[in-house]
């Protein structure tokens, strides 16, 4: 099957070059790489030369050099290898040809052929290799990296065993491999220039009635004549052209590198919101003599921001952005996670009701920023700073290029509204933050260009985490301010400051938004009252935005237990809180609905002051048939501010049976809900996540899967927490432990789907239970988003 891929490969190859009409293209890299961990890091090994296949293991990426637990208390950090052996026609002799790394943790040395190419700082952003002089034709090529993912002082953050969250290791996100014409459009990170590389979009003029976007264009010859060369740009909305333009032809000699500067004016433009995402296609064509040679596509967004005062403003309105943070950790896999579980992540921060993410504290995926663009969430695009700073001029230089190289990535990217070029909870010095802000304007010249830090000198926004607002707010400071993070650390260890691995003056346990999913009714509760509060008090301030600290549980560095902060856990299963920020977006939302939800597992430890997140005006509620009655919202001194308070229904006594919650607006039922006293555990329940494809090239899938143990009723039983096993069919593998503990009557696995899979089978076994139930589930539609 591994000769038969790499003949397929060497096809698909030939015909891409040999294509008389060829205008360049690029595929993924993913399939049929090797992979082997050095035992130690001072061992000797020279695996350039040294390639024996059957000592290194068949892997597809993305991939991580390890399976973690759950619980990762000892991260692993080392070295490992990766090959990639491939082949190419001879028709590829009169191309450019370079391999795209999209992220590859930390340091990475790459060689092609033997021959070293490239050694690259920084796990988080892309790196381009050109290999075009390199490659052979007849006979196979080798590609070789190396990665060492160890603490690293030029790099930063600070080490692991101190450090706030995990980073992982391997070759975890996409590899492409890129052909192109010896006229061609430039990649930006292997330019290196600034402001220019690739397609540089922009937006001069912005009304709801015309836009002009300025499309930046920098063409390289390769070649060893020279060329007359013309640029064209089509803009397209759902396939159909809106409007075109074509430059004049300029010479180009031998060598030459050339930026051709376009305009297009949009009449009565489809302006991007979180309300309205919508997303143009331009494409840029590369045209020699009048043949295309080159031709690349973009999906942008129009708009327009301003700040006056501290009041943000998109697209000339008002605007308040509800968001959340988010580390791009799955559990198990760490960060190798493909595009369809990145886009699924972003799905679930629009539908827990966030128009906004906070990308904390690093770059995160372009499939992850794909979604966002997509599906509406704003961002505000970070670098990787966690707690350090040195003084050492390597470093310093380093977090300078992270800057450029980030705007580089995205500054086409229509959810993209600031830039953090900020190192994070780090203090400094003012020069220091004068020559990253400095880099951030010339990258992206104009007046829709704003940075972001968390000290309040230089930058245009200032993100302040409320835990330090309580006591360190400077209400004099007049310039747009935004709450980063929010609802954890002050209810946490307020008293500790920024050092998180001081364990001294903790709060009482119960008092923590720190809840795991099977901490019970009471501490799920507890933390969606404690978001609750904080949310409801940053409207007090300024702010134009905040950022509940955080949208998923994950693992950290310097902790031996999870971070439970989340409104969801690690593997995606929702808590009370979820639906608590649900709640805050309108029925009449373009992404919103009527809803409402019991924040109350009735049974006999349940209280029975029975709290109910809606978004409706009224709720009713009734048990065991009995209408309880109907009320407003509680508005108090902690929900005030907010757009839809809780209900809260106070009863005398616990009942068993039935809890009905109806919702209303404008006097109509819309929704409904019921929760039921569950009985004996009796069944098994499989669900699984999401399983659309979003892309349709991904080699495999990772998808989330619960067993749901419940009465003959099928209501969950929240406290069991006993152990299951699941067993999956051929062509799915589970990842990790097959043998699970409930957690509040769920047992949660991961497991990875081949691409051919066309059908599958889980079963779940149990022994308390003394049954094995069974589940097929057949491929779901897939839907490219590229």
């Amino acid at each position: 099957m591994k000769w038969i891929f790499r003949l397929c490969v060497v096809l698909f190859l030939y015909q891409c070059g040999s294509n008389s009409d060829f205008k360049g293209k690029q595929i993924k890299f993913n399939n049929n790489w090797y992979f082997i961990k050095q035992d130690s890091v001072s061992q000797e090994v020279n695996y350039l030369e040294d390639f024996d296949k059957s000592n290194w293991k068949s892997v597809q990426l993305p991939h991580t050099p390890k399976i973690e637990p759950r619980i990762v208390n000892n991260q692993w950090q080392g070295i490992s290898w990766y090959n990639k052996v491939f082949a190419l026609n001879n028709s590829y002799r009169n191309k450019k040809l370079f391999i795209k790394f999209e992220g590859a943790m930390n340091i990475a040395e790459v060689w092609i052929n033997g021959k070293k190419k490239i050694t690259h700082h920084g796990g988080y952003l892309p790196f381009v290799v050109d290999i075009s002089d390199d490659v052979e034709y007849t006979k196979e090529n080798v590609l070789t990296v190396k990665l060492n993912n160890l603490d690293n002082p030029v790099t930063g953050p600070k080490p692991l065993e101190i450090l706030d969250f995990n980073t992982y290791g391997g070759i975890y996100r996409n590899v492409w491999f890129i052909s192109k014409n010896k006229v061609h459009i430039t990649n930006p990170i292997l330019e290196n220039k600034v402001a220019s590389g690739g397609v540089f979009v922009s937006y001069p003029k912005v009304t709801d009635t015309s836009a002009e976007i300025k499309i930046q264009t920098h063409v390289r010859n390769s070649d060893v004549k020279d060329a007359f060369v013309a640029v064209r740009n089509i803009l397209m909305k759902d396939g159909i052209e809106v409007v075109s333009t074509s430059s004049e032809a300029q010479q180009f000699s031998t060598g030459s590198d050339k930026e051709i500067t376009s305009s297009l004016i949009v009449d009565n433009p489809l302006l991007w919101s979180p309300d309205n995402p919508n997303l143009y296609e331009l494409k840029t064509q590369v045209l020699v003599d009048g043949d295309v040679v080159d031709e690349e596509v973009h999906r942008i967004g129009i708009k327009t921001m301003k700040f006056v005062g501290q009041d943000f403003y998109l697209n000339g309105k008002k605007t308040f952005l509800r968001g959340v943070n988010r580390h791009q950790e799955y559990p198990l896999v760490g960060y190798a996670i493909g595009d369809n579980a990145n886009y699924r992540d972003a799905k679930k921060i629009k539908d827990a009701g966030f128009d906004y993410v906070r990308l904390s504290h690093y770059p995160q995926s372009p499939s992850f920023m794909d979604a966002c663009d997509e599906l509406g969430i704003v961002t505000i695009n970070a670098i990787l700073g966690w707690q350090y700073f040195s003084q050492d001029e390597a470093f310093q230089k380093h977090v300078f290029q992270t800057a450029r190289d980030l705007i580089r990535r995205d500054r086409n990217r229509a959810s993209v509204i600031a830039w953090e070029v900020s190192l994070n909870e780090s203090w400094m010095p003012e020069p220091f933050i004068d020559s990253l802000t400095t880099i951030a304007h010339k990258e992206y010249p104009g007046n829709q260009c704003f940075t972001a830090g968390w000290q309040s000198y230089g930058y245009d926004i200032y993100i302040q985490a409320r835990q330090h607002r309580l006591k360190h707010y400077d209400d004099k400071l007049k310039k747009p301010y935004t709450i980063s993070e929010y609802g954890d650390w002050e209810y946490y260890a307020m008293n500790a400051g920024l050092n998180q691995d001081s364990w001294g003056n903790l709060l009482q346990e119960e008092r923590s938004s720190r809840q795991l999913r099977g901490a019970g009714e009471k501490g799920l509760l507890q933390q969606s009252l404690n978001i609750q509060e904080a949310h409801n008090d940053n409207f007090n301030t300024p702010a134009f935005a905040d950022g509940y600290w955080v949208m998923f549980d994950y693992n950290r560095g310097y902790a031996d237990d999870m971070e439970a902060s989340g409104i969801m856990d690690v593997f995606r299963v929702p808590k009370f809180s979820y639906f608590f920020y649900q709640s805050q977006r309108d029925a009449s939302h373009p992404q919103g609905a009527p809803m409402v939800y019991i924040a109350n597992y009735w049974t006999p430890e349940s209280t029975t002051d029975v709290r109910i997140f809606s978004n409706c005006d009224q709720v009713q509620l009734f048990l065991n048939g009995r209408n309880l009655g109907t009320q407003k919202p509680d508005v108090n001194r902690i929900s005030n501010n907010l757009k839809h308070p809780p209900f809260t229904f106070k009863l005398n006594e616990f009942e068993p049976g039935e809890l009905r919650a109806v919702g209303f607006i404008d006097g109509k039922k819309v929704t409904e809900m019921y929760r039921n006293t569950p009985k004996e555990a009796k069944t098994i329940v499989i669900k699984t996540d999401d399983r659309t494809q979003y892309y349709e090239d991904e080699l495999y899938d990772l998808i989330f899967v619960e067993a749901m143990v419940t009465d003959t009723k099928i209501n969950r039983i929240p406290n069991y927490a006993e152990e299951v096993k699941f067993v999956v069919s051929e062509g799915v593998e589970v990842v990790g432990d097959p043998i699970v503990r409930c957690e509040a009557g769920i047992a949660s696995t991961l497991i990875k789907v081949h691409k051919r899979t066309k059908e599958w089978t889980i079963k779940v076994q149990s022994e308390d239970l003394k049954m094995e139930v069974s589940k097929t589930f057949a491929d779901e539609k897939k839907y490219s988003k590229k």
